[in-house]
C-alpha cells in the first residue's frame, strides 16, 4: 500500500468536494437572493441539505477508491479516512458560519443552524466509517475492481495464454496455439475417406 499516493488521492478529493459545496451553495444563495427570499430559513435548511449530500457524496467516492488502491479496510486505511473526513467536514463547517452571516438571518439562528449541521455532519460520518469497516459504502458492498482481478489471474498461471481468449480474444494466442493444429490437419484432410 502506498500511503503516500492514498495522502495525495484524499486530499484532491476533499478539495475537489470543498469546490464543488462551495459552487452548490453559491448557486443556491443567488437563487434564493433572486427570489427575495435569502433570509428565509429555507435558506439555512437547504445549508444542510446541501451540506449532507456534498458529504455523502464524497465518502462514497472515496471509500470506493480506499478499498480498490488499499485492497482493504483495514486500520491504516480508517485511520486516512478519518482523518479526510475531519478536514471536509471541518472546511464545510467554517465555510458556513461564514456564509450564513449573508443570508440576513438573526446570527443566533444562523449559528444554531450550522451547529446542528455540524452534529448531522458528525452523526453521519460515524454511521460511514461503520459502513466503511464493515465492507459497505452506503448499500453497496464494497469491492475490488474485477479487471485488475481478471488480468492478475491471466497473467500469473501457467494457461495465460489459452485464457486470455475468455476474456478479450487475442488473435495472436489463437494462431500461435490453434496454428499448428491446423496446419497439421490440413495435409491429412484429402486423404479421408469422408471428404471425398
Amino acid at each position: 500500500m502506498d500511503e503516500d499516493y492514498l495522502k495525495r488521492g484524499l486530499s484532491r478529493r476533499v478539495d475537489s468536494a470543498f469546490e464543488g459545496f462551495v459552487k452548490d451553495i453559491e448557486k443556491m444563495m443567488a437563487v434564493m437572493a433572486s427570489k427575495g427570499m435569502l433570509n428565509s430559513g429555507n435558506t439555512l435548511i437547504q445549508f444542510e441539505q446541501i451540506g449532507l449530500a456534498s458529504y455523502s457524496a464524497w465518502f462514497s467516492d472515496v471509500a470506493q477508491f480506499l478499498f480498490t488502491v488499499s485492497g482493504g479496510n483495514e486500520s491504516p486505511v480508517r485511520i486516512l479516512l478519518q482523518y479526510a473526513s475531519d478536514v471536509l467536514i471541518d472546511r464545510i463547517r467554517n465555510y458556513l458560519l461564514e456564509r450564513q452571516k449573508n443570508t440576513g438571518a438573526p446570527e443566533a439562528v444562523g449559528l444554531r443552524q450550522v451547529d446542528s449541521i455540524h452534529i448531522e455532519l458528525l452523526n453521519r460520518q460515524i454511521a460511514l466509517i461503520d459502513d466503511f469497516e464493515h465492507g459497505m459504502a452506503g448499500s453497496d458492498k464494497l469491492k475490488k475492481d474485477p479487471l485488475v482481478s481478471v488480468v492478475a489471474h491471466q497473467t500469473n498461471s501457467p494457461g495465460a495464454v489459452q485464457q486470455v481468449g475468455a476474456g478479450t480474444f487475442s488473435q495472436t494466442a489463437y494462431v500461435q496455439n490453434c496454428g499448428p493444429l491446423g496446419r497439421t490437419a490440413v495435409p491429412h484432410q484429402g486423404s479421408s475417406a469422408h471428404l471425398r
